[in-house]
């Protein structure tokens, strides 16, 4: 298990919440959930900074499921910027929380 988050910013936000509802279904909130019946496979959520600008945040506990997310998103919002990531297995989490 790798636990992996990712903040994107996405300079043109048009139709891009649209195309991840396609994807991933209905938002709750501010946050998209991909679903494999009641199990959760990452999700996305939507931040807006006080210019008005988008940033969208992937988070997913195993790196393939991670991977598959960012690039659909990558996809739908040509010209997004990773900002910010990380990639902590479960001992590294657990080490730093002890």
């Amino acid at each position: 298990m790798v636990v992996c988050t990712g903040t994107f910013v996405i300079p043109d936000a048009t139709g891009v919440a649209r195309k991840l509802s396609r994807r991933y279904g209905k938002r709750d909130g501010d946050e998209w959930t991909w679903l494999d019946g009641t199990r959760v496979l990452g999700t996305i959520g939507q931040i807006f900074s006080d210019d008005g600008e988008m940033a969208l945040t992937v988070d997913a506990m195993s790196e393939e499921r991670y991977e598959a997310m960012t690039d659909h998103l990558l996809s739908i919002a040509p010209g997004a910027e990773l900002v910010v990531e990380s990639r902590s297995t479960a001992a590294e989490l657990v080490d730093h929380a002890m």
